[in-house]
């Protein structure tokens, strides 16, 4: 599977087990925070990939973090922020795809990380994961 099939398998699983529970502002698309509710914020951040099996037909491995950044207006405490991490985190923590997206994985899940910006709160969790890729 190469990196852009797993990021569309992995935007498709964000939006079915996130659902309606905050609007989503995913990467590169026109997005407007609500002013007063909690959103959250997908980020793909690609690394290094590595050779596992070499020849024709071989395997390739592209690893990859998803960060998952939950914004909730600044001075409301933390509670409701905390529990949509924990909602963020169980979405992918250790998650491995089935057949026939099987070829993408994720590690155990980081964070939450909260963090002070001018005008919200944010919590982050970050999710290692990898993508096999078949070699032609």
């Amino acid at each position: 599977m190469s990196p852009d099939a797993a990021q569309d398998v992995i935007e498709q699983r964000i939006e079915s087990q996130w659902g309606a529970t905050t609007p989503i502002a995913w990467p590169n698309v026109p997005f407007t925070p609500p002013a007063t509710a909690s959103w959250l914020k997908v980020d793909f951040i690609w690394g290094a990939g590595s050779v596992m099996t070499k020849g024709a037909g071989g395997l390739n491995a592209v690893t990859g973090v998803l960060q998952l950044a939950i914004f909730s207006p600044k001075d409301t405490g933390d509670g409701a922020s905390d529990t949509l991490a924990e909602t963020a985190r169980a979405m992918v923590n250790r998650f491995r795809f089935a057949s026939p997206n099987a070829d993408v994985m994720f590690g155990a899940v980081s964070g939450p990380v909260k963090q002070f910006e001018e005008s919200w709160r944010s919590v982050i969790v970050s999710a290692p994961f990898r993508v096999h890729e078949a070699v032609p």
